[in-house]
């Protein structure tokens, strides 16, 4: 008897532990801040909804799109609700995240009565709307400027950065310090999946990422990227990759990218979240590929200026990289200027502060 007993108190202390662990482990900044900035960006985003949205077309729009991964989140005095189309999606990390930073700001009256949907995928672009609800926006973590939908898309702060830039950035500033731009290695450094063939069935083995690797076997002394997770079903192209390219190895933190000079930015399946962000204030100089995916704070970054572009087949990779390599103070510069954007516009506070602001001024436009 004693003995289940104190399984049964052990259980629920487990679960008590693990709930607060839960509910309790995304960081937030005491304060928030809007930039001039954001706001004006904010307000150019919502020039696209051209009138007045009203909650009964919210909902409409959310049972057309019941199947395709949307969220509906109401806000009503300080309280958070939700329609989802299935229970799996509140156990993923893009729910997660979302609510429990809705739940804080609501708790805190910093948000408005309003009702918008969330796109729980990569992008929208398999979604569309009947025409009589083509007014209605959807929030999205990134888009693709080549695919235009037949409705508004207002980028929002995905759920991963709000899940960890607070704590990503109190790295990245420590890393400033630890890693001065001398004592970094003059090599590009990398690690991922292979998160942008087309499906997880086959790799291609032309793909950016693929590529990538393949340049660490050709010149070694010039690049550290190596594949952390092949995702393929094909057993025999798994052993193939690995025969030529290496085996896969651990995922690395972002500290450990820290220590070089260059870091490269790949598309996944669309955008990559916060792999971008975090490495425009990484002190490094990030090489980013040439694509159409767009992040709600892509227009701070100019090329040439802030990062290096490089074709999306990274067909000129070498080139650009073993350019820069013998321009090194100018590149220094190219990383101390972004590091500078990231500094006054993308702190934690301004962060979500721009989530915050973004949702209040969306508000305005429902009736």
């Amino acid at each position: 008897m004693k003995i289940k007993l104190i399984l049964c108190l052990f259980t629920l202390i487990f679960a008590g532990g693990y709930w607060y662990y839960d509910t309790n482990r995304y960081t937030m900044p005491d304060t928030i801040d809007v930039t001039s900035w954001a706001l004006n960006h904010i307000q150019q985003q919502l020039l696209a909804v051209n009138k007045p949205v009203m909650v009964q077309d919210i909902q409409k729009a959310y049972d057309y799109l019941i199947h395709k991964d949307v969220v509906y989140f109401k806000i009503r005095n300080g309280k958070i609700t939700y329609q989802v189309p299935g229970e799996y999606l509140t156990k993923i990390t893009y729910f997660k995240v979302m609510h429990y930073v809705l739940t804080k700001f609501a708790n805190q009256k910093r948000l408005k009565d309003n009702d918008f949907l969330v796109v729980y995928r990569d992008c929208a672009d398999t979604l569309s709307l009947p025409p009589e609800l083509e007014h209605v926006p959807l929030f999205v973590f990134a888009k693709n400027t080549a695919n235009q939908r037949n409705f508004p898309e207002l980028l929002i702060v995905d759920s991963f950065t709000l899940k960890s830039w607070c704590e990503i950035y109190d790295d990245l500033t420590k890393g400033l310090k630890d890693y001065p731009w001398e004592k970094r290695a003059n090599k590009l450094f990398w690690r991922g999946k292979t998160t942008d063939s087309v499906d997880d069935t086959t790799i291609r083995l032309n793909s950016p990422r693929v590529t990538l690797v393949k340049f660490t076997k050709q010149y070694p002394d010039r690049y550290d990227a190596r594949l952390t997770k092949i995702l393929s079903n094909d057993s025999a192209q798994i052993k193939e990759i690995k025969k030529l390219y290496g085996e896969t190895v651990p995922f690395a933190t972002i500290r450990e990218h820290l220590p070089f000079k260059y870091q490269i930015t790949l598309d996944g399946v669309t955008a990559t979240y916060p792999g971008y962000i975090w490495r425009m204030g990484s002190g490094c100089v990030n090489i980013k590929q040439e694509s159409t995916n767009v992040q709600w704070f892509n227009s701070l970054f100019q090329e040439n200026v802030h990062y290096l572009p490089v074709a999306h087949n990274l067909s000129n990779l070498d080139t650009v990289l073993t350019k820069a390599q013998s321009r090194d103070y100018e590149m220094k510069e190219m990383a101390m200027r972004a590091r500078h954007v990231v500094e006054q516009e993308l702190t934690s506070s301004k962060v979500f502060g721009y989530f915050v602001e973004l949702l209040n001024a969306y508000a305005a436009k429902i009736i």
